[in-house]
């Protein structure tokens, strides 16, 4: 093995995206403090390059880029920077997430949580592809327990139900658990891992904005138990599962799930979860993808 070779395996190459606060900085200080060569993303511009210096005391100068991924504009044009800036990716991390108390959509017509959430995630994955394939590269989205409690039915994909943010939320994250796990065999045949990491509860500056009305009305009670919970766990536990996946460069089970704990779950699911699997990565790639995104696609992935 030559020089170069031997180099890029010690220092992995790794995007972040909101690595500049909360969760994705902590997955972000992991990282770069075991020598992973990072970038990160964020929206504020001071933020971020106040973090990036911060990172880079600690390891590998850490780059920064300006990102909104609100809408597929800003997420594609993250994704052409990254192109043209980067010569190999061996792991993205789609840490970008979020959640409202009240319905808002997209600048694309989407409802906002599920775009943010899945749709936009599943879109810099797609538009990042060739770039993680030449590197046998791995995806690794954040992900939530708050799926287990949560169902999803017609009115969920046709963005007609709205009951609370959080119950939304989940919902959100089991279709971008479920359309996942029915992407990743075939992204596995070419040599690119998707996996997920559930970072569990955690005080983080968006938790600690939210309040009752996030929650629905039959769970609101357990509201300040969750607080408590959340302000007793240190954010690096919370990022601990992502950067171990990004790290370990052995286990490559496609869509395997780490638990906040440490226990990695192998993607088995019924046969029920296979196929809404396959419609909800219908969904995504035929209809909450824009027609003008599919395009820029297409472009990119003839690059």
């Amino acid at each position: 093995m030559d020089e170069k070779k031997d180099q890029n395996l010690e220092a992995p190459t790794i995007l972040v995206t909101g690595g500049t606060g909360g969760i994705g900085f902590q997955i972000a200080r992991t990282l770069v403090s075991c020598g992973a060569r990072l970038t990160v993303t964020g929206r504020d511009a001071a933020r971020g390059i106040a973090a990036s210096r911060e990172l880079s005391c600690l390891g590998h100068p850490v780059r920064f880029v300006q990102a909104d991924l609100s809408d597929q504009k800003g997420t594609l044009e993250l994704a052409k920077i990254v192109l043209e800036t980067h010569s190999r990716l061996d792991v993205l991390v789609n840490n970008v997430g979020g959640v409202w108390n009240r319905r808002e959509t997209t600048a694309d017509g989407l409802e906002k949580i599920l775009a943010v959430n899945h749709v936009h995630p599943f879109l810099l994955s797609e538009a990042l592809f060739q770039l993680l394939h030449s590197s046998s590269g791995k995806v690794i989205h954040l992900s939530t327990g708050y799926h287990l409690l949560v169902r999803v039915g017609p009115k969920d994909w046709l963005q007609q139900r709205w009951d609370s943010g959080m119950n939304v939320y989940g919902r959100a994250k089991l279709i971008s658990l479920l359309a996942g796990r029915a992407l990743c065999q075939r992204w596995a045949r070419e040599g690119v891992v998707i996996q997920f990491a559930d970072p569990g509860l955690a005080k983080t500056p968006l938790t600690q904005a939210m309040d009752a009305t996030y929650f629905p009305w039959y769970g609101r009670w357990l509201f300040p138990a969750v607080h408590w919970v959340q302000n007793r766990l240190p954010l690096s536990w919370a990022g601990r599962q992502a950067a171990a996946l990004a790290l370990d460069r052995n286990d490559r089970r496609p869509g395997l799930y780490a638990l906040p704990g440490g226990l990695r779950l192998p993607a088995f699911s019924s046969v029920g979860d296979r196929s809404r699997g396959q419609l909800f990565l219908r969904l995504t790639l035929e209809e909450w993808i824009t027609p003008e995104s599919q395009r820029i696609l297409a472009a990119l992935s003839q690059r």
